[in-house]
Parts: C-alpha cells; sequence; structure tokens
C-alpha cells in the first residue's frame, strides 16, 4: 500500500514512485509480540502531562490519532525508482 494519510482510502491522484510504500502487519503475524514489546517500552513513559484527559495508550489503541493502532513496515522510499 502507499503510506499516507488516509491509506486505507483508494487514492488514485498518489504516485507510487514518488510516496513510500509498504505492508501492513496482520495481529498474526510473528513479528507483533516484538512489536508490541518495543511499543509497551514507549507508551510506558506517558505522563497525564503528555496526556492530558485522553484515555491511555494501550496494546492496539493510541492515546492520539488514529485511534487503532495498525503496524506498518516501509518496504520502499519514494524515488527509490523500482
Amino acid at each position: 500500500m502507499i503510506l499516507a494519510p488516509g491509506g486505507e482510502n483508494p487514492r488514485p491522484e498518489l504516485e507510487p514512485s514518488q510516496r513510500s510504500v509498504g505492508i501492513r502487519l496482520a495481529k498474526r503475524n510473528h513479528a507483533i509480540d516484538k512489536i508490541q514489546h518495543l511499543r509497551a517500552r514507549i507508551y510506558r513513559l506517558e505522563t497525564p502531562a503528555v496526556i492530558g484527559e485522553r484515555k491511555r495508550t494501550s496494546a492496539w489503541t493510541n492515546c492520539f490519532e488514529p485511534r487503532h493502532y495498525e503496524p506498518h513496515i516501509k518496504l520502499l522510499r519514494p524515488g527509490s525508482g523500482i
């Protein structure tokens, strides 16, 4: 998929050679456990001063937008010539 805001929606105006291209990992992917472990180390640092009245981040939600966490891996950089 082309990595861009609103990437789940068809965006025919986006040129893949000018945007990053990647894949989204499903929850059943073997890498998810390691990604979630790394992510947990980061969201433990959330304090009330940082997030205010928002609900804290969890394994599959974010306290900031977008609400639901979907891990992606970038495969190609823009302008890679592929």
